[in-house]
């Protein structure tokens, strides 16, 4: 993820077993300004992806980055380790990247995450533990 210097857009990216972009998103950070894109030839089977250790077994799957990024994030406030899972963005709901994730990594266990804004507050204001099923 990185920032435009022009716009002040978020830009997340999904990359190949390589290391070369193949997915590119553009998510407006201007709340009275909405704005969404995909990049032009941009393929969503390349998931926005914050990864686990090696051996995680456990992929935590989202509609977002943002909701990604929020999960780990609140993992790492209470001190878990954050990157004993892996955390995907479907990019909206495609299951495009998830099928190709699952092609490279050995994973035992898919956690679909749902978040809403209301879940969010609720978490920073009261931390829930990890197994709390309003997280999950």
């Amino acid at each position: 993820m990185y920032q435009q210097d022009k716009t002040g857009n978020c830009v997340f990216v999904g990359y190949n077993q390589v290391g070369t972009a193949r997915y590119c998103s553009m998510r407006g950070t201007t709340p009275n300004k909405p704005f969404k894109q995909d990049r032009e030839y941009s393929n969503k089977s390349y998931p926005f992806l914050l990864n686990g250790q090696p051996d995680s077994k456990r992929v935590y799957v989202f509609e977002s980055p943002i909701d990604a990024m929020s999960r780990a994030t609140i993992a790492k406030l209470r001190g878990q380790d954050w990157k004993a899972a892996y955390y995907i963005s479907l990019e909206c709901l495609s299951d495009q990247a998830l099928e190709r994730f699952l092609q490279y990594n050995a994973i035992q266990e898919i956690v679909f995450v749902w978040i809403t804004m209301q879940m969010l507050l609720i978490a920073m204001a009261a931390p829930l533990p990890i197994g709390d099923k309003r997280l999950h």
